[in-house]
């Protein structure tokens, strides 16, 4: 028995969804371990030879997203479609268990984590943490920035999330709902809207601060 050797760059981003660099034969046995379903390559170099027997041994569905665009993530840097595509991917439940692979597991996967944590509401200073800690001494400023300035509008969830992302969606539905009975009450009463609640759902989410606030303007309408 051989000993379980994880890709250079490997870590788990949810349960279910992984990333890592170019897997080499001495990792098959460890990624064996995981029971991939799906593995998609975001960068335009192409997996050893070895790596692709393995994938198509195990079944594995691999999705060539880095090959299908003109040039798949080069410097850290990719187009609006491809990184649409790979969160679409990143989100349908029916690819777990799921792993995202660049040349080097730094920038090109770090770009769609990035990106997928302003989906799940991350703030900007904590998403491009978790990538400098996986780049580091080498994260670029040009990665950063297309984390920073993704639009996040464009990505259509899909039908079939995993769960990690639908205890997300449910929740979030759930501050809407209650966002709108603040707002309704105020209406109701003929008081003005507070700027917090109106700026209470912005690109990157909910702030904390705001959601105290938002809390107070309810119960001061049950007082009433």
């Amino acid at each position: 028995m051989g000993d379980l050797v994880p890709p250079e760059r490997f870590g788990v981003i949810e349960t279910g969804l992984f990333r890592s660099n170019y897997p080499m034969e001495v990792n098959f046995r460890f990624l064996r371990t995981l029971g991939l379903r799906t593995a998609v390559n975001l960068t335009q170099e192409r997996l050893v030879r070895s790596a692709l027997a393995f994938f198509a041994e195990q079944r594995i569905t691999l999705r060539q997203l880095g090959e299908q665009s003109s040039g798949g993530i080069a410097s850290g840097v990719a187009s609006e479609e491809l990184i649409k595509q790979a969160l679409e991917i990143a989100l349908d439940g029916r690819n777990y268990p799921l792993l995202l692979m660049s040349s080097s597991g730094n920038h090109g996967v770090g770009l769609i984590v990035g990106c997928l944590r302003r989906l799940q509401r991350w703030s900007i200073s904590s998403a491009l943490d978790e990538y400098r800690s996986f780049a580091a001494p080498a994260a670029r400023y040009m990665t950063e920035q297309a984390i920073e300035v993704f639009d996040l509008q464009l990505v259509d969830a899909p039908s079939d999330v995993p769960p990690w992302y639908a205890s997300l969606t449910a929740a979030d539905e759930a501050e809407e709902a209650w966002h709108a009975e603040a707002c309704a009450r105020l209406r109701e009463e003929g008081r003005p809207i507070p700027a917090y609640l109106e700026r209470f759902f912005g690109g990157y989410g909910l702030l904390a601060a705001d959601e105290a606030a938002a809390q107070r303007v309810l119960n001061e309408s049950d007082d009433d």
